[in-house]
């Protein structure tokens, strides 16, 4: 877990994208998808058991010398039931 990035404290409840800065939470995500800016809001995800580190990455973000699919390189998995 030396290398694992920052846990994530926002979750855009659109696209599914994260922010490690907790002043983004309630704002509109920043994202842009196919040239168009994600019309997501990101939510509150600040308590530790909304994530889990990656296993396949071990909370890097990279799975061989890329960006981990699992993750899709944010280095934690969203886990909170919805």
């Amino acid at each position: 877990m030396d290398n694992a990035k920052k846990t994530p404290v926002a979750r855009c409840t659109r696209c599914g994208a994260t922010n490690t800065d907790s002043i983004y939470i309630n704002m509109r995500c920043q994202r842009t998808l196919a040239g168009k800016r994600c019309s997501g809001t990101l939510e509150n995800a600040i308590d530790p058991s909304n994530w889990e580190l990656c296993a396949q990455c071990k909370g890097s973000g990279i799975d061989e010398s890329t960006k981990c699919a699992s993750c899709r390189g944010d280095g934690w998995i969203y886990c909170r039931n919805t």
